[in-house]
């Protein structure tokens, strides 16, 4: 306990000291509240799923093209890719970094746990598809929120699994 009323004695003395810090902790937040909610809107457009097939075996080929055809059956308004997922520690959110990894890897998109599922599903010999619903392109363009992204992600990804499972 005495280490946290240090703690804010010390911040406090800081913002006293600085004559721009209350500055930045009250004006800033205030100006997000009134300057956000005209920036954003909730449409819902260009929402894609990418499937990847690194395997290339035939029972592989079946699985993604049992992937595409059930996405596109069960959800015709979204686009499905198929090609190669960048898998990472990190998220993607800047142009260039985006372009490097397009030109070095030749991904359709990029993401942070499908290479460990697809690589234990390799050591032991169990077929896998990876289905991701992209968010964003990392390039300002995301036409909705996260939440709101996160939304119609699971009910696309409900129609899919309904229209997917009774074919394997």
């Amino acid at each position: 306990m005495r280490t946290l009323r240090y703690l804010l004695e010390k911040e406090f003395k800081q913002i006293k000291r600085d004559r721009f810090l209350p500055r930045i902790i009250f004006l800033v937040p205030l100006m997000q509240l009134i300057i956000l909610p005209f920036a954003a809107n909730f449409e819902m457009r260009n929402i894609n799923l990418g499937v990847i097939d690194n395997d290339h075996s035939v029972l592989s080929a079946q699985l993604v093209e049992k992937a595409v055809r059930a996405n596109q059956e069960a959800n015709p308004d979204i686009h499905t890719f198929t090609g190669r997922i960048a898998s990472g520690d990190q998220f993607i959110s800047s142009q260039e970094v985006k372009e490097r990894i397009v030109t070095l890897f030749g991904a359709k998109c990029a993401e942070m746990e499908g290479a460990a599922i697809a690589h234990g599903a390799y050591l032991n010999q169990i077929p896998c598809v990876i289905v991701r619903a992209i968010s964003d392109k990392a390039d300002n363009s995301a036409s909705m929120d996260y939440p709101a992204f996160e939304k119609k992600a699971i009910e696309h990804s409900i129609r899919l699994l309904e229209k997917l499972l009774p074919e394997l």
